[in-house]
């Protein structure tokens, strides 16, 4: 049997609500996430291959950075009700043409 992520808290995040990007799933490298290099780049909150730094603004506290091409974080949610939704992304970026993509089962 394939390894399964499980919640970061070990809960589901409740939705509508915030999906905070440092607090992906649990499970690893092809299961809670898929990372193109070795180690965490910004040494902070997590010790995987995620790269996580601490930010200084007001936002939060920490975010994922040097994403590339082909990688990608899971998250388990739990929709509370049935509705229409918008995704509202906080990004920064040091370079143009950068994409993003959600997928919802």
């Amino acid at each position: 049997m394939p390894a399964a992520s499980t919640p970061f808290s070990g809960t589901p995040i409740a939705l509508p609500g915030r999906i905070e990007a440092e607090n992906y799933d649990k499970g690893g490298e092809g299961v809670a996430y898929h990372d193109t290099t070795a180690g965490n780049s910004g040494g902070a909150y997590r010790t995987d291959d995620v790269d996580i730094r601490v930010t200084s603004d007001a936002g939060g506290a920490y975010n994922v950075k040097s994403i590339r091409a082909g990688e990608w974080l899971t998250y388990t949610v739990n929709v509370t009700a049935a509705g229409t939704y918008a995704f509202n992304m906080r990004v920064a970026s040091s370079g143009t043409g950068g994409t993003a993509h959600v997928a919802v089962d």
